[in-house]
């Protein structure tokens, strides 16, 4: 079960992250920062409860309050977007701004400091290949199911064939169950919407950004992701600006047949930047 601190999204989120029901493309202006900075991010003599455990509780709720802080998207990925009319759109994952807390409720096995809540702040983008290339087999070797080294070596920044878009910002809630083998990591998106729409771009090559936010992208934020093995089976070895925790996963998308006989592969990693109780952890790796 997520954390209590789930019930403040909806609220805080309002201004943010509203249903759009009008036609896309609309433009919207960005927000700055995490929107849930404000309950975390105070300064120490602050006159604000923190959502972290006190230095009174980490050691009971070990190992998960040794991940709690603020994390990042360890590094950009990229994948195509199916179902469109027309070959060439892609998403590409900027960043995400994450706020990881212990909650204090058992985990599935009845086991405390077993389980972490997370919320992220997503920013992603949508990129159109002007010239409309075909996926396959340029970009994707369907026979083995994997990328080509040109789809790998690909900057669509750097690449004038490339053009953005969209922006997309998104928030998104994820629960992480802690075992001495392995990290499971499964949630759920909380809206997404799109600013910096280029409409000249979504008329030229027929761009239907409301099907892509509301279904393509929908089913995105579901895929199933694999157990990733814990590496920090010993709280005590993350560090700041180095620990990563990465995620395999695969996507789908229900409305659309691939044709390849599976999803698309891509890694969810995230970084450790900045841990609130960098002391030592006394619970053992058991």
């Amino acid at each position: 079960a997520f954390s209590l601190l789930t019930l403040a999204v909806g609220a805080l989120l309002g201004y943010f992250l509203l249903d759009r029901r009008a036609d896309l493309p609309v433009v919207q202006a960005q927000p700055t920062g995490h929107p849930l900075s404000p309950f975390f991010d105070q300064d120490f003599d602050a006159a604000f409860n923190s959502p972290y455990l006190k230095e009174s509780e980490v050691q009971h709720y070990c190992p998960c309050s040794a991940y709690e802080g603020r994390w990042s998207l360890s590094e950009e990925y990229k994948l195509p977007l199916p179902g469109n009319r027309k070959p060439g759109v892609y998403y590409l994952a900027k960043s995400a701004d994450v706020r990881m807390k212990c909650s204090k409720l058992p985990s599935a096995g009845g086991q405390r400091g077993r389980t972490l809540s997370a919320y992220e702040y997503l920013v992603n983008e949508i990129w159109v290949d002007t010239e409309q290339t075909p996926w396959s087999p340029k970009y994707f070797d369907k026979d083995n199911k994997v990328y080509t080294p040109e789809f790998e070596a690909l900057v669509f920044e750097d690449n004038p064939q490339f053009r953005k878009v969209a922006t997309i910002i998104s928030f998104f809630i994820d629960q992480f169950e802690i075992t001495p083998e392995f990290i499971y990591r499964r949630g759920e998106p909380c809206g997404r919407y799109a600013t910096d729409v280029d409409k000249a771009l979504v008329e030229e090559y027929e761009i239907d950004l409301k099907h892509i936010l509301k279904n393509v992208l929908g089913d995105l934020t579901n895929t199933n992701c694999e157990a990733t093995p814990n590496i920090f089976c010993d709280p005590n070895e993350l560090r700041e600006k180095e620990s990563v925790i990465s995620f395999d996963c695969r996507y789908t998308i229900r409305t659309e047949n691939l044709g390849i006989g599976g999803g698309y592969p891509y890694r969810k990693g995230y970084r450790l930047e900045e841990q609130s109780y960098k002391d030592n952890l006394t619970c053992e790796c058991e």
